[in-house]
């Protein structure tokens, strides 16, 4: 009787440990499906704003290429000049065209989104592996932009700039410039100095530096068109990714 009773507790033991066992079991499995859950949301969440980022990254870069597109305009004019040895513009249409070689369009990086994630290790929330791979290889396509459109900025500062100071009146060229078609100077004021237009257009220094400016906006154009239509395709990743979820 006494082994009997034995076995059954025995076996009431196994059978307790193993219902604990199947139960924690069946917690772990609803704890790592709610927070596989919570992940997704997470990550819905993250490519929402990594595409609002993205649009808004978009819209920069189209406004920089404009300014661009601009600034080269007003370059051919100016080579024009050069090469004709005669002036056949007003003193106010010579102030806005050179008031343009002022321009210095810089990408001001429209996808915080993305740093929060790098820095926050949350990358690995994205599974789709090409969102990700496109994502960690943007960082390096606005890198190269930036690095072209730096060194343009620097023959504004350092060549541009100090050879229209030895001829021309900034005064006179503040009155013409526009930032974001907003007038900054009074239209009505002049300077009490003359510029010296052809002088300047006879510098060879002026056609180098402008022909190197020129390189350099160039160069950024195609890179910024390229950074363009990687962002569509990111957005178009994104777009089909939340599609299927919501699916």
């Amino acid at each position: 009787m006494e082994q009997n009773k034995t076995s059954k507790y025995f076996k009431y033991a196994i059978g307790e440990i193993v219902l604990v066992v199947i139960g924690i079991l069946i917690a772990l499995q609803i704890n790592n499906w709610n927070e596989h859950r919570l992940e997704r949301i997470e990550e819905k969440a993250i490519l929402e704003a990594i595409k609002v980022d993205f649009k808004n990254a978009i819209v920069e870069f189209n406004e920089l290429n404009n300014n661009r597109t601009v600034l080269e305009e007003a370059s051919k004019t100016i080579f024009t000049i050069i090469k004709a040895k005669e002036i056949i513009y007003t003193k106010a249409e010579l102030d806005s065209i050179l008031s343009i070689l002022l321009i210095g369009p810089t990408y001001n990086s429209q996808t915080k989104t993305l740093e929060v994630l790098f820095n926050s290790g949350k990358m690995n929330f994205i599974s789709n592996d090409r969102i990700k791979d496109k994502l960690v290889n943007w960082p390096k396509l606005v890198e190269d932009m930036t690095e072209g459109e730096l060194q343009g900025i620097e023959v504004l500062r350092d060549k541009v700039i100090p050879l229209l100071n030895t001829y021309v009146s900034f005064f006179d060229l503040n009155t013409k410039f526009k930032f974001k078609n907003y007038d900054m100077f009074d239209k009505t004021l002049e300077s009490a100095y003359s510029s010296k237009y052809k002088e300047l257009f006879e510098d060879r220094n002026f056609e180098n530096v402008l022909s190197l400016r020129e390189l350099y906006n160039k160069v950024a154009i195609i890179e910024t068109n390229q950074l363009i239509a990687e962002a569509k395709i990111i957005i178009e990743l994104i777009n089909k990714k939340l599609n299927l979820e919501d699916d």
